[in-house]
């Protein structure tokens, strides 16, 4: 049990403070400067702030605690919370897994704590997003610091109480943070293992005899435990929830939640693509709203690679899609050149396209 706070592992910084630090890495957003406060990033239209880090080769033994520290430009809120979320890819390409961490950003810099959920060495490529940012952000640092003992049980304390973001499967099951790299349950059994043998070792030494119901009551105190983090975190989010979502109609609660792009596109998706429809989305961010299309349209619509041999085509914010109504032509990239029909749009560069002719 006392191996997440004792652990050592070989440090690794990726320190904003020059332009020559963004050699290899990919910006997926406006880059307005950078200095010794990090660097400066904005929204490039609708899009979220990403920036993911060069390519890595990580030692096997580095520290398994990233630390995120990132602020608003303008807190637009005296509690501005702010979501982080952690992009990694284990090989290349352009699909990346995430885990997402809601931090407080009132206070000036905020400080993120995530446990790699891979190791170190197996990392292609690491980066964070801002899918909720509203204005400039500003990134310090990506790092993974060799934690003193304190300073892990500072960690141990933060994560402990962080709160699990709802998400579309908290309905399914409790998750429950990551501390130092170990779920909840790690320390719960081994709470009840250390417990129970403290309880045993003790009777031995007074020669009493162990009791079941002194034995239950210490599995019961461990599980209290571990329903308290549990039930605490769902009450934080439920006020949170509750205040950001009471009393707005379906499609302004889905807009506030994935975004208005993504919102208008699945409810295009809704109204047009029958049962058993393929899709296939166009967007200037290859990975997020694919994700989520694929997800919200699931199972009954399946998300296709290509969109030359798609069905429909989602097109949701993408700067070089190419769409000729009058000659029926749509291309993107300098991909191919299919025929296509317009079936429904809202401006702002997103709409849903029929592949083939009128």
């Amino acid at each position: 049990m006392a191996r997440p706070f004792v652990a050592r592992g070989a440090a690794w910084e990726w320190a904003l403070r020059d332009e020559a630090d963004f050699e290899g890495a990919i910006v997926n957003a406006k880059f307005l400067g950078v200095d010794e406060g990090g660097a400066r990033l904005a929204r490039q239209g609708k899009r979220p702030i990403s920036l993911i880090s060069p390519a890595l080769d990580l030692p096997a033994n580095s520290n398994r605690i990233l630390k995120i520290e990132a602020s608003l430009e303008k807190a637009e809120q005296p509690a501005a919370r702010l979501t982080i979320r952690l992009l990694w890819q284990t090989e290349g390409g352009d699909s990346y897994r995430f885990i997402d961490e809601a931090v407080d950003a009132s206070g000036g810099t905020a400080h993120a704590w995530i446990s790699l959920p891979v190791a170190p060495d197996g990392l292609q490529r690491i980066g964070v997003q801002f899918p909720d940012a509203p204005g400039p952000v500003r990134v310090r640092s990506i790092g993974l610091p060799d934690l003193g003992q304190g300073e892990r049980l500072a960690v141990f304390c933060r994560q402990a109480l962080s709160a699990e973001p709802i998400q579309n499967h908290s309905m399914n099951f409790l998750r429950g943070p990551n501390i130092l790299g170990h779920g909840l349950n790690y320390y719960l059994v081994w709470g009840s293992i250390t417990g129970m043998g403290g309880y045993g070792v003790l009777c031995v030494l007074r020669r009493r005899r162990i009791r079941p119901l002194a034995s239950a009551l210490i599995l019961l105190a461990i599980w209290m435990l571990g329903d308290a983090q549990s039930s605490a975190s769902l009450g934080r989010e439920v006020v949170h929830e509750a205040a950001a979502f009471g009393g707005i109609e379906r499609w302004d609660r889905l807009a506030l939640a994935e975004g208005k792009e993504i919102a208008a596109a699945y409810r295009m998706l809704l109204e047009h693509a029958q049962e058993g429809t393929t899709f296939s989305v166009v967007s200037d961010d290859t990975f997020w709203p694919a994700h989520r299309l694929a997800y919200l349209a699931a199972p009954w619509r399946r998300l296709m690679a290509g969109y030359e041999s798609a069905d429909l085509i989602a097109v949701v914010s993408a700067r070089e899609a190419v769409f000729d109504e009058a000659a029926g032509h749509f291309s993107w990239k300098g991909g191919p050149n299919v025929e296509a029909t317009m079936v429904a749009g809202r401006g702002e560069g997103t709409y849903l396209l029929r592949r083939g002719s009128r």
